[in-house]
C-alpha cells in the first residue's frame, strides 16, 4: 500500500509541476486536467528519450523529481491558484475521494491481464536495466511492440527501493480523468439538467469505471481513457467555439499525436489534429514549433521501434526501410501481424488460419463470439454515423464542424479496428462514441414530455447503464428518470442531491463490481508485508525455468506455458537456436543468424 501511494505521489508531483511549467513556457490554455496529462506526455517524451542511451531507474526518477522541484520556482502562482479553486470544488471532491480511494484497494490487485505475465513485465524489466537493445524483438516478438509508456512504468517503478515493480500509472491516470467526468458532469447538470449532452459524458464516465488494467502495466487502459477524455474535450470547446482559437485546442493535438506512440490501434485519432489543422490553416504558420513538439514526442518512440526491432512500425511488414544487422527477419514479422489479427478474430488453437482467410469465411467464426451487449453496440456504431451524416446533407439537421470530427473519427476508427484486429478493447473508445452519437445531435435539455427524444434517451440510458453496471441499471434508470422529470423545476439545492444520488448509486455499483478485490485487499492489510507492498503478479507454484545458451550466456525459458511473469531477464516463452548476440552481452543486441553478411 505504502509502496502504491509512493508511485502515485510521485507521478501526480512530476505530472503536474512538468505540465504547468511547460503550458506556461508556451502560454496555452488549458484546465489543470490538461495541463496534468500534458506533464504525462513530458515525462513520457523525456524518460524515452533517455532510455535510448541509459537505463530507466531511481536515479532518473530522482533525477526527474529534482527539474519538477526547480521549475516549481517559476510556477508558484499557478500552483497557489489552483489551490485555492479548490475550495469552489468541495462538493466535486467528495464524489471524487470517495471513488478515488475505492480504486486504490482495486489497485493494490496483483497484476491480471494476462499480457502482462506474457511480456509487460518483462518489457518494463529491460527498460530498468538497459537502455535500449538493438534487436531485442529478435528474443520474443512482443518485445518489439514498445507501448510509449512502458518506459514511464519503468520510471516510476520504485524496483530499486521496494525489490519489485510497482504499477501506479494507470491508477494514476484514473485518479486525473475521474476528477474531470466527475466535474464536467456536475457543470452539465447545472446548466443543462438532463441533456444529452449530459448522458454523453456519463456514459464515457461510467466506461471508464469499467475499464480493467488498474493494477496492471497495460497500454490498453491509457489507449482507451485518452480518447475518451479527447471526445468530451473536444465536444465541450465546440460550444464554445466563438471564444476559441487554435492555441485552445494544442493541449488535445498534443494528446492525440500522443496517443498513438501508446496504442498503435489508436491510429484513426489522428483525423482530429488534421481537421484542427483544416479549421485552422491560416493560424498555423505562426504555430510551426507545434511540429516540433510533435517531433519530440514521436522521434524517441520511433527511435525505440526502429533499434529493438529494425523496423520503422512493428508489426507493418510493408514498411520495410531498413537493412540492419539486427532487423526482425520478414517471415517473424508477418507472423506477428497474423497472430495479432487471427487471435483479435479467433482466439484459439486455429488463430493464424483465420488471419488467412477471407471476410467471408472469418466473419462467421468471429461474429458467433460476439457478447449481446458488445453486438449491440456495435452495430449502433456502423449505422448512427451514416444516418447523421446522411441527415445534414437533406438538410434535415445541422451540427458544428467539431461535432462531425468526432463523429467521423469515431466512425472511421470503427472500421480501421473492423478490419485490422477486431478484438474488443483494441477499438471500445471508438465503438462507444460512435454507437452514442446521435447524443452529440440532440444537445438540449431534457423537459417533462414524451417526445420521441425523452424516449430515446431513456431507452440509451438503460442500454448504456446495463452495458456498465448490469443489472443494477433498472433501478439506475427509474432513478435517472424520476429525477429527469423533477429537473426542470429543481433548485441549486436539488442539483446537489440529484447528481449526489447518481454518483452514489454509480458508486454503490463500482464497489459492487470490484467487491471481491476491494475486500481480498482490505483485510490483508494487516499483513505487514501488504501494507508495504502489493503483491506481484500470480505465478503458478510449481513454476520452473529450462536453460538454454547463446553465447555462452543463460536465456530463461519456461517449462510449460508461455509466460515468464516477473522472472529475472533474459526469459523468452520460447527458444529460438537462430538468435545469436551481435555483441558480448545483451546491451549489445540480438540478431538472426540469417542476417550475418
Amino acid at each position: 500500500m505504502i509502496a502504491l501511494l509512493l508511485s502515485t505521489l510521485f507521478c501526480l508531483f512530476l505530472f503536474t509541476t512538468f505540465g504547468m511549467f511547460a503550458t506556461k513556457t508556451f502560454k496555452l490554455p488549458s484546465t489543470y486536467v490538461e495541463k496534468t496529462l500534458i506533464g504525462l506526455v513530458v515525462c513520457n517524451t523525456i524518460s524515452s528519450f533517455i532510455s535510448l542511451s541509459n537505463p530507466i531507474n531511481l536515479n532518473i526518477l530522482l533525477l526527474l523529481t529534482f527539474l519538477g522541484l526547480v521549475s516549481i520556482l517559476f510556477i508558484k502562482s499557478e500552483l497557489k491558484a489552483y489551490v485555492l479553486a479548490l475550495a469552489q470544488y468541495k462538493f466535486v471532491i467528495i464524489y471524487f475521494f470517495s471513488f478515488l480511494i475505492t480504486a486504490f484497494f482495486i489497485a493494490l490487485n496483483q497484476p491480471e491481464n494476462y499480457d502482462s505475465g506474457l511480456y509487460h513485465i518483462q518489457s518494463i524489466k529491460w527498460i530498468e536495466e538497459y537502455s535500449v537493445v538493438p534487436g531485442l524483438a529478435n528474443l520474443h516478438g512482443r518485445f518489439g511492440f514498445n507501448p510509449n509508456i512502458f518506459t514511464l512504468f519503468s520510471l516510476t517503478s520504485l524496483n530499486d527501493i521496494f525489490k519489485q515493480e510497482i504499477f501506479s500509472i494507470n491508477y494514476t491516470i484514473f485518479a486525473i480523468i475521474v476528477f474531470y467526468f466527475i466535474n464536467h458532469t456536475y457543470s452539465i447538470f447545472k446548466q443543462q439538467n438532463f441533456s444529452p449532452l449530459f448522458i454523453f459524458n456519463f456514459f464515457l464516465f461510467l466506461v471508464i469505471l469499467k475499464l480493467p488494467n488498474l493494477s496492471s502495466p497495460s497500454p490498453d487502459f491509457i489507449g482507451t481513457v485518452i480518447p475518451l477524455f479527447i471526445y468530451s474535450r473536444i465536444i465541450s470547446m465546440s460550444n464554445n467555439q466563438k471564444t476559441m482559437v487554435l492555441k485552445n485546442y494544442i493541449p488535445i493535438l498534443i494528446l492525440c499525436i500522443y496517443v498513438i506512440t501508446v496504442k498503435l490501434s489508436t491510429l484513426p485519432i489522428i483525423l482530429l489534429p488534421l481537421f484542427i489543422v483544416i479549421k485552422y490553416k491560416s493560424e498555423f504558420p505562426k504555430k510551426w514549433w507545434l511540429f516540433m513538439i510533435f517531433s519530440l514526442i514521436v522521434i524517441p518512440w520511433l527511435a525505440r521501434n526502429i533499434i529493438t526491432t529494425g523496423w520503422m512500425l512493428y508489426p507493418f511488414p510493408s514498411l520495410d526501410l531498413f537493412s540492419f544487422s539486427w532487423e526482425v527477419p520478414l517471415e517473424n514479422v508477418v507472423f506477428e501481424k497474423e497472430s495479432i489479427t487471427g487471435w483479435a478474430r479467433n482466439p484459439g488453437i486455429d488463430y493464424i488460419k483465420t488471419a488467412q482467410m477471407s471476410f467471408r469465411n472469418w466473419f462467421p467464426i468471429w461474429w458467433k463470439n460476439v457478447p449481446l451487449s458488445d453486438s449491440v453496440f456495435l452495430l449502433f456504431s456502423i449505422f448512427f454515423p451514416p444516418i447523421i451524416f446522411l441527415a445534414q446533407l437533406i438538410k434535415k439537421r445541422k451540427i458544428d464542424f467539431f461535432t462531425n470530427t468526432v463523429i467521423l473519427s469515431s466512425f472511421i476508427g470503427v472500421l480501421f479496428w473492423f478490419f485490422t484486429a477486431p478484438d474488443w478493447r483494441f477499438g471500445q473508445c471508438f465503438i462507444l462514441v460512435a454507437s452514442i452519437s446521435p447524443l452529440l445531435v440532440l444537445q438540449y435539455p431534457l423537459r417533462i414530455s414524451f417526445k420521441p427524444i425523452f424516449a430515446f434517451s431513456i431507452i440509451a440510458l438503460f442500454l448504456l447503464s446495463y452495458y456498465t453496471i448490469g443489472k443494477l441499471s433498472i433501478l439506475y434508470v427509474i432513478i435517472t428518470s424520476f429525477f429527469m422529470y423533477k429537473s426542470y423545476q429543481k433548485s441549486a439545492y436539488q442539483t446537489r442531491i440529484f447528481f449526489g444520488t447518481l454518483i452514489l448509486v454509480t458508486l454503490f455499483s463500482y464497489v459492487k463490481q470490484n467487491y471481491s478485490k476491494i475486500s481480498t485487499n482490505s483485510s490483508e492489510l494487516i499483513n505487514l508485508n501488504y501494507v508495504l507492498v502489493p503483491p506481484k503478479i500470480d505465478s503458478p507454484a510449481n513454476l520452473s525455468f529450462k536453460k538454454h545458451k547463446i553465447n555462452n550466456t543463460n536465456i530463461y525459458v519456461p517449462a510449460e506455458g508461455d509466460r515468464c511473469f516477473d522472472h529475472t531477464i533474459p526469459c523468452t516463452p520460447y527458444f529460438d537456436s537462430s538468435i545469436v548476440l551481435i555483441g558480448n552481452t545483451f546491451q549489445s543486441g540480438f540478431m538472426n543468424k540469417s542476417n550475418k553478411k
